[in-house]
């Protein structure tokens, strides 16, 4: 089995106005988000990431097989814990405007 890990691009299915003080009326259209996986193949992993996303399309997956101790220590007692295919760490979405999304490359 492989340890994975992605940073994937969502583009929402409906946009979220802000109405923080920061931000009055920004439309946020996209979302970064990390998954952590352990799966037989890349394209496996890929497939679990996929099926997660319900709220959006995903527009990229980068990432690959990651050294453990690369990462922060909570995230890592979950990956040393799963042992089957499936995913071990979702973060939370960072969502993003329209600008944001651009410069994705």
């Amino acid at each position: 089995m492989l340890r994975l890990y992605f940073t994937i691009h969502v583009n929402l299915q409906d946009s979220i106005r802000t109405e923080s003080a920061e931000a009055v009326g920004e439309e946020l259209v996209a979302y970064v988000r990390y998954y952590g996986v352990t799966a037989g193949s890349v394209d496996d992993a890929l497939e679990l990431i996929v099926r997660d996303v319900k709220d959006g399309t995903v527009d990229s997956i980068k990432g690959g097989e990651v050294d453990l101790d690369s990462l922060d220590t909570e995230i890592r007692k979950r990956a040393i814990s799963a042992g089957m295919s499936g995913i071990w760490h979702r973060s939370g979405r960072i969502l993003i405007d329209e600008s944001q999304r651009r410069d994705w490359g």
